[in-house]
């Protein structure tokens, strides 16, 4: 029973200088942030981005080849 607790107080000392690194960690940041201005970390902008339009048939040919993809990968374990 003695280890167990040795172990359990041993983790929370662990749980505790971890969380007294984040701070500093978190500190560094925003003091890098202000410094350089840079305030992405915080609130990053969503940017848009396009997307290539597929053609429907060229879906349907995509599908198949992934079916075929696949067809091959079964047959294989099959065989195997």
């Amino acid at each position: 029973m003695t280890d167990f607790s040795r172990m359990l107080r041993q983790l929370r000392t662990n749980k505790t200088q971890t969380e007294q690194q984040l701070k500093k960690l978190a500190q560094a940041i925003t003091v890098l942030e202000e410094i350089s201005g840079d305030k992405s970390g915080v609130r990053a902008s969503r940017q848009t981005i396009s997307r290539r339009k597929v053609s429907k048939s060229a879906r349907k040919k995509m599908a198949a080849a992934q079916r075929a993809r696949w067809a091959k990968v079964r047959q294989q374990q099959k065989a195997a």
